[in-house]
């Protein structure tokens, strides 16, 4: 998360999301009601990405059964489809105001929301229910296809332009020069570019699976 913060300070990004559920989540927020220029978002969470550092949902495991797997855990990004055929709307709710909540229960105020390895929400209704909840909660939502993007022009919600651009997955070797070639061939209008920054040393290496994958800065031209 400090990595997040200076990328920010610095002007490298301009906005991040926070994945609530997490264990280091409580520090992510103490950082940013130190940093209260930080424009931020709730990253709303229904997946754990790893089996040996795990998290669960805010809401009473009993509460929100069909967002469990057999064990009774979160399921991981590979059962995306068991989730979206199983996840009953109601509790998909029930969680996503959790998440919420307890952000702005501490006084902190996001900007947006957004979803954790889920383009749009993965169903039709989880996205009407998340544009539902930040008209609610006044906030905007980061949406990425765009089937969902002139969902939300129809309703006057602020949109990006083009398709959304994530460098996860991109080597390191040769990242800085292939940064560089992204940027000339951005397009004119509103661009959205997710990074996921952490200082370089080993046990950072290891924590951004928990928090570098909290960020999603965005990037316009």
């Amino acid at each position: 998360m400090p990595s997040i913060v200076t990328s920010i300070t610095e002007g490298i990004a301009s906005s991040c999301s926070l994945m609530v559920p997490c264990p280091w989540a409580q520090h992510a927020m103490h950082l940013l009601r130190r940093h209260p220029q930080i424009s931020f978002g709730i990253h709303l969470t229904l997946f754990c990405k790893t089996t040996d550092y795990r998290w669960g949902p805010l809401s009473a495991r009993e509460k929100v059964p069909s967002l469990l797997d057999e064990t009774g855990e979160l399921f991981t990004p590979a059962q995306v489809p068991e989730l979206l055929a199983h996840a009953r709307l109601d509790e998909v709710e029930l969680e996503f105001r959790a998440q919420i909540n307890a952000v702005v229960d501490t006084g902190l105020t996001p900007t947006h929301l957004d979803w954790h390895c889920l383009a749009d929400g993965g169903r039709e209704d989880i996205l009407d229910l998340t544009v539902e909840l930040a008209e609610e909660y006044g906030l905007a939502v980061r949406v990425w296809l765009e089937p969902g993007r002139q969902k939300l022009r129809r309703r006057s919600m602020p949109v990006v332009d083009h398709d959304f651009l994530d460098s996860f997955s991109m080597d390191i070797d040769g990242k800085s020069a292939r940064y560089a070639e992204l940027l000339r061939a951005l397009p004119a209008g509103l661009n959205e570019w997710a990074v996921h920054p952490v200082w370089a040393t080993r046990s950072r290496r290891r924590s951004i699976l928990v928090v570098g994958a909290c960020a999603a800065p965005t990037t316009s031209s």
